[in-house]
């Protein structure tokens, strides 16, 4: 089910983002920060939490308990140790995920297998539909 919310979340941006618009224009900023500080792309985080979230800050995965924009799960690695509901500060949760995904990064040797396993496939070089879209919004600047 999250699989098809993710996939219509992307390619309904997809038709309706303009190119170079941002899919998360309320949190560009916290975008940029995190991505200053991280050294992730701002547009791919951004691409990211849209996919994840729609963009939203109070998004919860019901099955899961992952909160936030970047859906981190409570007591995961991405949380690092933060009580469950500081997860929920929307700066807090931009650099958790931007720090998460970096780290993905450096295992998996690209975005593309980052975005992968940041989605919950265990595999950098898993074939995952849903992070082509990620990685493809990133790119056409969606």
């Amino acid at each position: 089910m999250k699989l098809a919310l993710g996939l219509l979340a992307i390619l309904t941006c997809s038709v309706e983002c303009p190119a170079g618009a941002s899919p998360c224009p309320r949190l560009s900023y916290y975008a940029e920060l995190a991505g200053k500080a991280t050294g992730t792309p701002t547009g791919l985080l951004e691409a990211l939490w849209f996919a994840e979230s729609t963009c939203n800050p109070n998004a919860t995965n019901r099955r899961t308990g992952a909160r936030g924009q970047g859906q981190i799960l409570p007591g995961g690695s991405a949380a690092r140790g933060f009580p469950d509901e500081a997860l929920w500060d929307v700066s807090l949760n931009a650099i958790l995920s931007a720090e998460h995904l970096k780290r993905w990064r450096r295992r998996c040797g690209s975005w593309r297998g980052a975005v992968t396993v940041y989605h919950g496939n265990g595999r950098c070089s898993a074939r995952s539909r849903w992070a082509d879209l990620v990685i493809e919004n990133w790119r056409n600047g969606r």
